[in-house]
């Protein structure tokens, strides 16, 4: 699931959208957080969620 969404994800919004989820995700295994399955698909989701926001905002 959360691959289905990552790829999907990737494509819209390569550019600083990535470096973004890759400094959200660091920062939160620096902080000790575990990753189960289901903690990974509700931070994909709200990340999901926030670039859907910013997508429909900015689009024409």
């Amino acid at each position: 699931y959360a691959m289905e969404k990552g790829v999907a994800w990737q494509n819209t919004s390569i550019g600083y959208g990535g470096a973004w989820f890759d400094n959200q995700f660091n920062q939160a295994k620096a902080n000790g957080w575990k990753a189960s399955s289901e903690s990974i698909n509700s931070f994909v989701n709200s990340i999901m969620d926030r670039l859907n926001n910013l997508m429909g905002q900015t689009r024409v």
